[in-house]
């Protein structure tokens, strides 16, 4: 019997269009509280070509985890993040992986399909 496969989705810059927040990492010294506040990210756009992997607040190719390098005091703001813009209908923040533990997994569990990230590193 085939495991059905595990879809892996980055919230920054995958699903979440965050560049209105980047001015405050580009800096000498990067203001990390800043970038990470929930005025900040509440404020995030949802990217429109990732809207259409979603209905009703499921991914529509199957079971999903979201995966982030968000810290953990933005958790709450990130699931209503996640509600206000129908990725999700429900979410408490479990299921949520982080960018080091995803390259730890990936390569090893052959039900994850890939994993989506906007950058090159995962």
């Amino acid at each position: 019997m085939t495991k059905p496969y595990l879809y892996v989705i980055d919230i920054d810059g995958t699903v979440a269009n965050n560049k209105h927040r980047e001015h405050y990492i580009k800096r000498v010294k990067p203001d990390w509280d800043g970038f990470f506040s929930d005025e900040e990210v509440i404020k995030d756009k949802a990217i429109p070509e990732a809207r259409k992997h979603f209905k009703d607040g499921e991914f529509i190719h199957g079971e999903h985890k979201w995966l982030t390098a968000r810290v953990e005091i933005s958790r709450a703001v990130t699931a209503e993040w996640l509600k206000k813009t129908g990725f999700v209908t429900e979410w408490d923040g479990s299921g949520q992986l982080r960018v080091e533990v995803a390259r730890r997994v990936e390569p090893h569990d052959p039900s994850i399909r890939g994993c989506e990230d906007e950058s090159k590193r995962v």
